[in-house]
This record gives C-alpha cells, structure tokens and sequence, in this order.
C-alpha cells in the first residue's frame, strides 16, 4: 500500500513540470510529496489523488 521513494521521484518530477495548471487546493497535496519523497514512503491514496488532478490552467 506504500509507494517507493524513486515512484514518488517521479510524481514530484511530473508535477514539477506540470506546476502552472495545478489548482491552488492540490498545492498542499504537492508539498507533502515534495517533502517526504527522500525519506518516508506514501500512501497510494496519494498517488491516486494525483492521477485524479484536474490539471487545468491556474491563474
């Protein structure tokens, strides 16, 4: 039910690159990856919740 530290690596990567069409409520959720991804494993309801994003443009 954890993810490994190089899947989370690669969220961070994607979301990174795909910063500018995140909503601002899925911020929160972005930081708690970006902190923890070289120390402690996720919950896949993370990843889950990441797949789901609406990744619309954020003004």
């Amino acid at each position: 039910t954890d993810i490994s530290r190089s899947e989370a690596k690669n969220i961070v990567r994607r979301l990174s690159s795909a910063s500018r069409y995140i909503p601002l409520e899925y911020n929160m959720v972005y930081h708690l990856i970006a902190r923890n991804y070289h120390g402690e494993v996720l919950d896949n309801i993370v990843v889950h919740t990441i797949h789901d994003m609406p990744f619309r443009e954020h003004r």
